[in-house]
């Protein structure tokens, strides 16, 4: 903020000096002239006082006649010097206010600055220049205790300079676009992580990470480049389940329910039996059980425990449970896009008091619970099993929330 005020105040003694320095040349001149004109009249009037005489002397001219003429000489002078001076006095007054108008021009646009909170956005900005390393080591390495909404805002303009700087940077563009999909700027991921495919255009983790950008925007055009990018993955690794599990959601909401039906079998047969994701996958496509069966308690019996639980409570929904037939609770990043956490409840019993998300229900293995630092968390009331969102059916969002690490997080609708 001092390096700023500094610069703004040498701006102004240039532009002050700019405009003062052949303004005063100018004055200067003008004065000149003006005392050369003065004199030059003076000694006009004094020529005929003279001649005034003469014809006196001469008796060319009348004692009262001329008397007349000296007394008119008289008051023509008087007026003249009177009149020069307020001319010298408004060009003065002119030249005077030329001279202020780049001091009022830079202490307005200094109010306007401060007034718009520039200079705020420019601590802000030397903040995160400031802290980028540190950040960098706290987000990327998990160095430095919990992440915050704020760290990643700070980190990603960090980012931003350090990329403006580096351009040629594939990793820089990549962790850019992860940072502005998790405080859900989703259109500055997608291109950032387009900036880094152009450098790297066949790197794995960019492709997917690109692939999933562009499905939580839920808008057609993006979900069929997400389906190139997906099929593209598959063609180079087609034992790719995480690409086959995406490619099969995004055939499934973009209504190719055959297509989603036969590629989601085919990651079933991949899965190993206790895999958590089986139950998931059947969850989003019921069809595909045919015999399959699994207990409501598999979930559970896997060893694995979740470093970060969400307790959603729904005592305050009970009155919006009508005639739907399923409960669906998300946890995302987005309010809209692949849930990084999901369970589906039958509402035949009634509307549970709670239920608790936790890594066991994320349908990628990549994207669970753990890897969020904040996220949405939405309940889904639905007439059928299906996972897409119907006209007729109603969903809640919470407020953006930030997640305790290894720990619980309360969320009360």
């Amino acid at each position: 903020m001092t390096d700023a005020l500094l610069a703004i105040a040498l701006l102004s003694l240039i532009s002050i000096g700019y405009l003062a320095l052949p303004i005063s040349r100018m004055r200067k001149a003008q004065l000149n002239n003006d005392e050369l004109l003065k004199n030059n009249e003076q000694k006009i009037l004094l020529q005929k006082q003279q001649e005034f005489d003469e014809d006196l002397v001469a008796d060319r001219m009348a004692q009262d006649e001329y008397e007349q003429s000296t007394q008119d000489l008289t008051l023509e002078l008087a007026s003249l010097i009177e009149r020069q001076n307020q001319q010298t006095k408004q060009v003065g007054v002119k030249l005077n206010a030329v001279i202020a108008v780049p001091f009022i021009i830079v202490v307005l646009s200094m109010g306007f600055y401060l007034f718009q909170g520039k200079m705020q956005q420019l601590e802000q900005w030397q903040s995160a220049v400031a802290q980028r390393a540190d950040l960098g080591q706290k987000i990327v390495m998990g160095q430095g205790g919990d992440v915050t909404f704020e760290d990643l805002r700070t980190f990603y303009l960090g980012l931003r300079t350090k990329l403006a700087e580096q351009p040629d940077d594939a990793i820089g563009w990549l962790l850019l676009g992860r940072v502005a999909a998790s405080i859900n700027d989703v259109e500055a991921a997608i291109k950032a992580l387009e900036q880094s495919l152009k450098l790297e255009p066949n790197k794995r983790s960019t492709r997917l990470s690109y692939a999933q950008t562009l499905i939580a925007t839920q808008q057609d055009n993006y979900l069929h480049k997400a389906k190139q990018v997906l099929q593209g993955l598959l063609r180079d690794d087609g034992s790719d389940v995480e690409s086959a599990m995406l490619l099969g959601y995004v055939e499934n909401q973009l209504g190719n329910h055959k297509i989603a039906k036969v590629i989601m079998a085919e990651v079933l047969e991949r899965l190993p039996a206790n895999d958590e994701r089986r139950g998931l996958i059947l969850q989003a496509i019921p069809s595909l059980a045919n015999g399959e069966q699994v207990a409501d308690n598999s979930m559970e019996s896997v060893s694995s425990i979740a470093s970060k639980t969400v307790t959603v409570k729904l005592a305050g929904l009970k009155d919006k449970v009508g005639q739907y037939q399923w409960l669906f609770v998300f946890a995302r990043p987005a309010k809209k896009g692949p849930p990084f956490a999901v369970k589906k409840i039958p509402l035949a019993s009634g509307l549970p008091n709670e239920v608790v998300l936790s890594d066991k229900d994320a349908m990628i293995a990549s994207m669970n619970l753990s890897s969020l630092s904040t996220a949405y968390i939405s309940v889904r009331f639905s007439k059928d099993e299906e996972v897409k969102l119907d006209d007729d059916e109603i969903e809640f969002h919470s407020s953006l929330t930030t997640l305790n690490s290894d720990s619980n997080t309360d969320i009360v609708f």
